[in-house]
């Protein structure tokens, strides 16, 4: 990282997210100020769920983004830098890792990471963001209400040092978010390549129903267009859909 000043390393925090908010709330923050810690005692997911992390097992960090022009309805080009950024690192590592639609990391069929976005707005405009990683590295053994985690060391065999991990992150993440002023198409279509399931037919859900369909593009908003079997093209939004 090129200012250590904009590094804190906090042992334990509630939640990243939380003390960059409070750094912005506070008018001290940065643009690209990093938090990270070894554990979260109320560490927050997508939709107000909970993010679970052994201590100093995995990465836990937020970044703060102060964008100078960026319209408030292009807001998930941070998540797709974000997501990029993350599997810029880790595909020389784990060269199946994918993104799966909106902003998780998976392997296989598996959850390695997740990003969790949170943007002031004002005047059509994004004031502020923090987008807040979670990334299981080191750790072997999840609660049993986990689905289906997965850590790094589990995917290679070996342990990583987390905090080498996370400056590869944040300098693909410098990178990509100088893309957010001048080639959002470029950062789409990367992203768009990197989604799991792309062009691909696979099982979703939605309204109860299950039904086979592709990805075949993702929306500024960050919404997505599914085409099933029969041709149909429908538009589904956050939570509306899950892939299977």
């Amino acid at each position: 990282m090129s200012d250590r000043a904009d590094y804190i390393f906090l042992e334990q925090v509630s939640s990243t997210n939380d003390y960059a908010a409070e750094l912005l709330k506070s008018g001290k923050a940065k643009h690209l100020q990093t938090i990270r810690t070894n554990f979260q005692s109320a560490g927050k997911g997508q939709k107000g769920s909970s993010w679970e992390s052994e201590r100093s097992k995995n990465l836990l960090a937020s970044i703060i983004l102060l964008p100078e022009q960026m319209e408030a309805d292009k807001a998930f080009f941070i998540s797709m830098a974000a997501s990029l950024a993350i599997t810029d690192a880790l595909l020389p590592l784990v060269p199946e890792v994918k993104i799966k639609w909106p902003n998780d990391i998976y392997f296989r069929n598996r959850k390695l990471g997740g990003i969790l976005i949170e943007n002031s707005i004002g005047h059509g405009r994004i004031l502020s963001s923090v987008a807040g990683i979670g990334l299981n590295i080191n750790q072997s053994r999840f609660p049993d209400h986990l689905p289906n985690p997965i850590s790094l060391a589990q995917i290679t065999g070996k342990s990583w040092p987390v905090e080498t991990i996370f400056h590869s992150i944040y300098d693909s993440f410098r990178t990509r978010v100088a893309h957010l002023d001048k080639n959002l198409s470029g950062l789409k279509k990367d992203y768009t390549a990197r989604l799991l399931g792309y062009q691909e037919f696979l099982d979703y859900s939605a309204e109860g129903e299950i039904f086979r369909a592709r990805l075949t593009d993702v929306l500024d908003t960050g919404e997505i267009n599914l085409e099933q079997d029969g041709g149909k093209i429908r538009k589904y939004g956050f939570k509306e859909v899950r892939l299977l």
